[in-house]
């Protein structure tokens, strides 16, 4: 398997960081229930509408803290024409709802850019996220987030989840963020993560960065040149398919307790190991390439790997790999 293989991951990614139009963006949309045009309160009009209500925003900027808590749309005219600036999203339920963000930026935000909170069935798609203060998008508390064709760029933390918050990402950028990338935290409960075809790149920590037993699955990503290590794990378990692991800082994976498993991937040039185990980590790697790293290519806290105790009683199975 050579780097050819993974030319077509993160295309449409790529077609976003450029300002192409991701696919689909010109299809038929439903009417708006309401259009709120710079000047006009953004707020008034989501207190005034009912449920399932279409909101649309003209082409401008608004200063404006939104607070949502019932099941409706949200949608702009494209990131580079409706901005909401220097103030958060902040959505909340205590039952269930679906609404959706679309066509619009939440920019330099004081606090997350967008804050989910309590049973919501979130679409984002087609938004950018970026420079908050804080993270561009938090989601916690059975929160439901479906991001697709979005840019989470330059905020404190890229896409934080905890709280058994479900998260899938799709065909998105999630880069230059000041911490880590991609964040599941374990606070009681775990979350879950799905990344399909997107690019986790230039963060300053971590890519991603998972804690507790939380369950992700990653497929036709990249994840590459971020600060510190690709991918860090501490109990998750882990599936990594079809997905290039390249130029961390900080080596490939990192991986303490959890099963990583890694199927038809490549892990390297990174500036470290590849991949380190640790405590009670399982790794299995099936019809991948590990290669060209400057440290070990697997490696295991172990005495006879240049540790000075032994810090590894996991397992590691190889098969039809290199």
């Amino acid at each position: 398997m050579s780097l050819v293989r993974f030319l077509g991951i993160g295309i449409a990614t790529i077609g976003l960081l450029l300002g192409v139009p991701p696919g689909g963006a010109g299809s038929a949309q439903a009417e708006c229930t309401v259009t709120v045009e710079p000047g006009q309160s953004i707020q008034k009009a989501l207190d005034e509408a009912g449920e399932n209500a279409i909101i649309c925003l003209g082409a401008g900027t608004w200063e404006e803290a939104l607070t949502i808590s019932k099941g409706l749309t949200l949608r702009g005219q494209g990131v580079e024409t409706t901005v909401i600036q220097r103030a958060p999203v902040q959505i909340s339920a205590d039952k269930e709802i679906a609404m959706t963000i679309t066509d619009l930026a939440v920019v330099n935000s004081p606090e997350d850019g967008i804050a989910v909170r309590g049973p919501v069935r979130l679409t984002v798609r087609r938004v950018q996220l970026s420079s908050s203060q804080e993270c561009g998008l938090d989601a916690r508390v059975f929160a439901r987030v479906h991001m697709s064709h979005s840019q989470v760029l330059d905020n404190g933390c890229g896409i934080l989840a905890q709280e058994s918050a479900l998260l899938t990402v799709e065909e998105s950028v999630i880069s230059k963020n000041r911490r880590s990338g991609i964040l599941l935290d374990f606070l009681g409960s775990s979350a879950q993560l799905r990344l399909t075809g997107s690019l986790v790149s230039e963060n300053g920590e971590n890519g991603l960065e998972l804690w507790g037993p939380t369950v992700v699955l990653i497929t036709g990503s990249t994840i590459s040149r971020n600060g510190h290590v690709g991918i860090y794990s501490g109990g998750a378990t882990l599936t990594v398919e079809k997905t290039l692991i390249a130029e961390n800082r900080g080596g490939g994976f990192f991986v303490r307790d959890g099963r990583l498993m890694l199927k038809a991937s490549q892990v390297s040039t990174n500036y470290d190991d590849g991949v380190l185990l640790r405590d009670n980590a399982h790794l299995q790697i099936t019809d991948s390439q590990v290669v060209s790293n400057d440290g070990w290519g697997i490696a295991a806290m172990l005495k006879q790997c240049g540790w000075d105790e032994d810090l590894f009683a996991g397992l590691v199975a190889v098969s039809a790999s290199t």
